[in-house]
């Protein structure tokens, strides 16, 4: 088994930077991770209302945290990373064991989006892929909700496809998107790192 990053940016991706995965599903990725802020947020200020004017102040500072979140996605930045994963499996049980990471580490999402370029329809929601032009056909996308970050309390949307290699073997594709404040907590980087090193892990002898 063998990770290494992708060329692509976790800053930003050239036009058509691997894998690819076309405009409404990166807008459907977005609009994932900023709903999760905006429920972390909701959750956050509605606790801590609570706590200092009960049952009013808990609605009101879940709203107020819930707006903050969700308006927040406009001055905050966008970052991405890609990585990928080699794995002596076939791309079945790869993106079986990528499915087990992502409940572990996070919990699986579902896209009512159109496949992204180069996928069959329905793959969205984990069925077979069709192959591009010249490239064997890949299994996926799973989409999840994964933290990491400082103190892995920063959301970050996690999309894995599984491609056949050589006889028997595959490679995962992963990408990461997260918003990210002045503060760089390598958000996407660590995102797919938790979930790169459970995967491994799974596969590893004697696990289960």
């Amino acid at each position: 088994m063998h990770a290494q990053a992708d060329a692509w940016s976790a800053q930003g991706a050239a036009p058509g930077a691997p894998p690819a995965f076309g405009e409404e599903f990166e807008r459907a990725l977005w609009d994932l991770v900023s709903r999760e802020l905006g429920r972390l947020g909701a959750a956050g200020g509605g606790f801590g209302g609570a706590l200092a004017r009960g049952p009013v102040g808990g609605a009101a500072g879940a709203l107020g945290g819930w707006l903050g979140a969700r308006l927040s996605r406009l001055f905050l930045r966008r970052t991405r990373a890609a990585r990928t994963l080699a794995l002596a499996v076939p791309p079945e049980r790869a993106l079986e064991l990528a499915r087990a990471a992502l409940e572990q580490v996070g919990r699986l999402e579902r896209l009512d989006v159109p496949p992204p370029p180069g996928d069959a329809a329905g793959s969205a929601r984990g069925t077979a892929a069709a192959p591009a032009a010249g490239e064997p056909p890949r299994v996926g996308p799973l989409v999840g909700l994964v933290r990491a970050g400082s103190l892995n309390t920063n959301p970050a949307a996690v999309a894995v496809w599984a491609r056949p290699t050589e006889a028997g073997a595959s490679q995962l594709e992963l990408v990461a998107l997260a918003f990210e404040g002045l503060v760089k907590q390598r958000t996407v980087e660590g995102a797919l790192q938790r979930v790169c090193g459970l995967v491994e892990s799974l596969r590893a002898p004697g696990a289960s």
